[in-house]
């Protein structure tokens, strides 16, 4: 979490043209509480919280598709509790062919706190 002494942490990721992760960041490791190696592929999905994690998969598609900016929120199951995690991401291009996505993730926890009527809604 950060704070007005603790500088945001960017969790960095880069997606396959299939949806297929293919690089994380050490933050990315931390935040979802998992090895580089686990977090490679799809592994990173056992991660989503549960009652996330069927609306996480449908949203996949957007994941693997050219659109120029691509946006989600969900869960995470961590030893500290569930937390709450915003994904942006944007498609990497080679002229008209779709390579991939590189995006960032955040831990939004304390901004839903704030929102609860907007975090019971997802």
């Amino acid at each position: 979490m950060t704070g007005p002494n603790k500088p945001a942490r960017v969790a960095i990721y880069q997606s396959d043209s299939n949806g297929r992760c293919v690089y994380v960041n050490s933050v990315l490791c931390e935040l979802f509480e998992i090895s580089e190696k686990d977090a490679l592929g799809l592994g990173w999905l056992d991660r989503v919280h549960p009652d996330d994690r069927a609306r996480v998969e449908a949203a996949r598609p957007h994941a693997m598709s050219s659109i120029p900016v691509f946006h989600l929120d969900y869960r995470l199951r961590t030893s500290k509790g569930t937390i709450w995690v915003a994904a942006f991401s944007t498609a990497l291009m080679d002229g008209g062919t779709f390579k991939g996505r590189i995006g960032i993730i955040t831990d939004i926890t304390d901004a839903k706190k704030h929102y609860p009527a907007e975090a019971a809604d997802r």
